[in-house]
């Protein structure tokens, strides 16, 4: 915890340094009609600092993670039938035993294996926790969309039109129209999709028992399915991958932002700025008051550098403010603001910032069945695990995210 003190306190300062650097930028845009490059430079370095200790502190907060010998005994000990199955996964990865783990599959209840026509055997209790959480940790869509797990290809969600229920109070008359009004139901699939990794190693690597081949498996593993999901949630088109969010951007739920210079803009620190306080205000009313109590910001970078520059007219305040808390996060006009790297830079044509309850927005479906398949023949002399992961994900509620795009 006092590792995390110290990273707030760093935190302070170097905001406090942003806003000296930045009231100097806009005394010199006041001035000289643009900032000086150095000037630019040392809050691109600042706003970059703040950043990187943000996500410092994410990371000593998850340090909580098990992957301890210890807690993963204490778990196998209650479970003799998931003990022999660990044993047995060691030997299939370190030497290709596969009496072993078939046998084991047989006798274990590992719900990994109620699809038997998936290739490969599935990883560990052990494994599969380590992995999911590393995943989680390193996604936002997934900290803060909704996410369900179940054993199928598919998942059907029903969402009833709640316009067309009929609701009063009991002294209240209900007309013939309301009773005759039909109920719209509405059935959304969502399927998911494969997602794999092949990551190799040595056979000095794989022998070494001093190394806990699980550990290496789980980490190199939870890095690349973190890094193709992530991508897949924000941007992903929906072929043989999840549909991203940005799919859902349509003229009823995108705010155009031109740039100031088009609109005649007088205000000279606005003409130096992509995105101004006004379209940020613009974003934020634009969402129904049903979804404003939950909702949070996801920026990409560049967009985030931009936001901490601005001030609210008027008043002088600075529309972003990180949280000194051990919460360690930032808001924007009192809600969550995150940064995903996978969210598009500023430019025509793209949205660098959303706002909405993403919970209601998107959702994302995990199948339990990361499987593990050896191949020591195709990359010799290296041995190579074919790991495969299914997941799905779709918009089911494009009214409660609203988002914000740059055009000329």
């Amino acid at each position: 915890m006092s590792n995390i003190s110290t990273k707030l306190e760093q935190i302070s300062k170097n905001w406090e340094d942003f806003k000296k650097q930045n009231d100097e930028r806009i005394k010199q845009i006041e001035t000289k009609n643009s900032a000086d490059p150095v000037t630019i430079h040392q809050l691109n370095k600042i706003s970059q600092t703040i950043d990187n200790y943000q996500s410092q502190m994410n990371v000593a907060a998850a340090v909580a993670r098990p992957f301890s010998s210890v807690v993963s005994n204490e778990i196998y000990s209650y479970n003799n039938s998931e003990n022999r199955y660990q044993k047995a996964f060691r030997n299939y990865v370190r030497k290709g035993i596969e009496t072993e783990i078939s046998d084991a599959a047989k006798c274990s209840d590992n719900s990994c294996d109620t699809n038997k026509q998936d290739a490969g055997y599935c990883i560990t209790t052990r494994m599969t926790e380590y992995i999911n959480n590393a995943v989680k940790e390193a996604s936002v869509m997934r900290s803060i969309c909704n996410v369900i797990e179940v054993s199928s290809d598919s998942v059907d969600l029903i969402d009833v039109d709640k316009e067309g229920i009929v609701a009063g109070w009991s002294e209240s008359i209900i007309t013939q129209s309301e009773i005759a009004a039909p109920l719209r139901v509405n059935k959304k699939t969502i399927p998911t999709h494969q997602l794999y990794a092949q990551p190799k190693a040595t056979q000095k690597l794989v022998d070494d028992q001093c190394i806990d081949i699980e550990l290496w498996l789980s980490q190199s593993l939870a890095d690349v399915f973190a890094a193709q999901e992530n991508n897949a949630f924000i941007k992903g088109d929906g072929n043989g991958k999840p549909r991203g969010i940005l799919l859902s951007m349509d003229s009823k739920n995108t705010i155009g932002v031109q740039n100031a210079v088009n609109l005649k803009e007088v205000d000279k620190v606005k003409l130096q700025s992509a995105i101004t306080d006004e379209d940020i205000m613009k974003l934020f009313y634009s969402l129904s008051n049903n979804f404003v109590r939950d909702a949070k910001f996801v920026v990409g970078r560049e967009a985030m550098q931009n936001i901490r520059m601005l001030k609210e007219s008027g008043t002088g305040r600075y529309l972003w403010q990180p949280d000194f808390s051990t919460k360690m996060s930032s808001t924007l006009l009192g809600h969550e603001i995150l940064i995903a790297a996978d969210m598009p830079n500023i430019s025509e044509g793209y949205a660098p910032i959303m706002f909405g309850d993403f919970k209601r927005t998107y959702q994302i479906v995990d199948r339990h069945n990361i499987r593990i398949l050896r191949d020591p023949f195709t990359h010799k002399p290296f041995i190579k695990f074919y790991a495969t992961k299914t997941v799905g994900a779709d918009v089911i509620n494009n009214e409660a995210v609203r988002f914000l795009k740059t055009v000329k």
